[in-house]
């Protein structure tokens, strides 16, 4: 086809029942609509070619590339386009699709190709070869491209231009001899998240680019664009990387840690910006680790408490703040995982009691010892009341200490539902007649420690009365509420 509109009203079928098929689109006015499928090769021992030198090519739905037992190459080289999927929302490229397990290949030469994603699904031999052609999502995609055997970097690269859209490549990149390596462009996140292994350089000049995987080369990113290691919590290898000045390293964090950028070699990042996740708890978060480093993130806004140590244990940056009375707590007991959110976080349950850190930290417990829990004991006594009826008491450990008012926790107001700030917990004790409403007044009453376990240092005992629980007339309840 050189020159001219042609229109395919059914599916387009290139090379079938035995037969060899060949279908050169080229001329730059040349245009072939197919409106609804493409295959290319059908059924065993046919062969079907396509290859798509200039003009365009718009298919509506799935081009299907080695379909049921033949063999089937796409190649878009030249100025040539390649636009898949235009009205078939679930559509993709699918090579070997559909039954026997064929032998499929895409050239990505030249040109451009814009696809839902790429998937094999049949089990075939496939090969996708990136050879200095872009390759552009029509949609959001977290598997773009799945499940074939090889994906190709040669000598003219692999070039990827997001085009606003989000995309995630699990499968490796490998390299031929001499490959180009990686340009991502475009507004929009590209994540690989396997170890790729192409020699060249990963250049990003627009956009995100990032993942849980690893690069064998150099990762330079722009100063339009952004680096976000981790998916979002992960790491991201690369034996060096430069960000330019106003180029982005986004960090992803939360309770399970944050993404890192692990660079072998030497990291640049002079005058580059520093993102970083608001909600920080832990008090140390490394986001990178390299050989050598040079330069440093120009003024990084950090949330409130945290500073950056650049050279954290010689090699790492490291987000920090200073000890809390937690941490005093949590440190000691896991000395060997003092940076492990699964051991030393607020929410971790390293000892699997169903108590977290935080909560055994507020009432006495160990986190290290599953048997020594949160110290909480219900009993049915007389407290220091006028009179001599027996009441429900709760009696709880709290954390002993200065709570900024000269004393130990005062726990406010007596009667109601007394509340207590120190070290910062924050505890509260509402009760209830009836387990729907906890607004039935609690008292604050001389501590009950009669059989009682005792305490670490730092820790004491306080009691609780359900008033409405005097004589025993009923049913009654109280809970302790802890809150950071």
């Amino acid at each position: 086809l050189t020159g001219g509109s042609y229109t395919a009203n059914g599916n387009l079928q290139i090379g079938r029942n035995g037969a060899t098929g060949t279908v050169n689109v080229s001329g730059t006015t040349t245009q072939l609509d197919a409106n609804a499928e493409v295959w290319v090769g059908e059924n065993p021992g046919s062969n079907g070619f396509l290859t798509v030198n200039s003009g365009t090519v718009n298919v509506a739905s799935w081009i299907a590339v080695g379909r049921n037992g033949s063999i089937g190459t796409l190649t878009v080289a030249g100025t040539g386009t390649v636009n898949q999927g235009i009205v078939g929302i679930d559509s993709r490229l699918s090579m070997t699709n559909f039954g026997q397990p064929t032998t499929a290949t895409l050239n990505l030469d030249g040109g451009t190709l814009t696809t839902r994603g790429i998937i094999d699904e049949a089990g075939g031999t496939t090969t996708v070869n990136l050879n200095g052609g872009v390759l552009k999502p029509r949609m959001a995609n977290g598997n773009f491209i799945a499940d074939v055997s090889s994906i190709v970097v040669k000598t003219g690269g692999a070039k990827i231009d997001t085009d606003g859209f989000d995309i995630t490549i699990g499968e490796p990149l490998t390299g031929a001899a001499g490959d180009g390596g990686l340009l991502k462009s475009g507004d929009g996140t590209l994540l690989l998240d396997g170890a790729n292994t192409y020699s060249g350089a990963t250049n990003v000049t627009g956009g995100t680019f990032g993942g849980n995987g690893s690069v064998s080369g150099l990762v330079s990113v722009a100063s339009t664009a952004t680096l976000r290691p981790g998916n979002p919590i992960g790491n991201f290898d690369a034996s060096a990387a430069t960000l330019s000045p106003g180029a982005t390293l986004q960090i992803d964090a939360n309770n399970n840690g944050a993404g890192r950028l692990d660079v072998t070699g030497n990291l640049t990042i002079s005058n580059s910006t520093l993102l970083v996740s608001p909600d920080l708890t832990s008090r140390v978060y490394i986001i990178a680790t390299y050989g050598s480093r040079t330069g440093t993130f120009l003024a990084p806004t950090l949330p409130v408490g945290y500073s950056i140590n650049y050279s954290f244990n010689g090699d790492q940056i490291a987000l920090t703040r200073a000890a809390t009375a937690f941490d005093n707590f949590i440190d000691p007991l896991f000395s060997s995982n003092p940076n492990d959110p699964a051991f030393v976080g607020p929410n971790a349950d390293p000892d699997s009691d169903g108590a977290s850190n935080f909560d055994e930290f507020a009432l006495g417990g160990n986190p290290a010892q599953g048997g020594d829990g949160r110290k909480a004991f219900f009993l049915v006594a007389d407290s220091n009341d006028v009179g001599t009826a027996k009441e429900l008491l709760l009696t709880i450990a709290v954390r002993a200490g200065s709570d900024g008012a000269g004393g130990n926790p005062v726990f406010a107001p007596t009667s109601g539902t007394p509340t207590a700030t120190i070290d910062g917990v924050t505890y509260a004790v509402p009760g209830s007649t009836d387990l729907l409403n906890f607004d039935s007044p609690v008292s604050v009453v001389g501590t009950i420690t009669t059989g009682l376990p005792a305490l670490s240092a730092g820790y004491e005992y306080r009691t609780f009365r359900l008033n409405a629980s005097d004589g025993l007339p009923g049913r009654g309840f109280m809970r302790v509420l802890i809150t950071p």
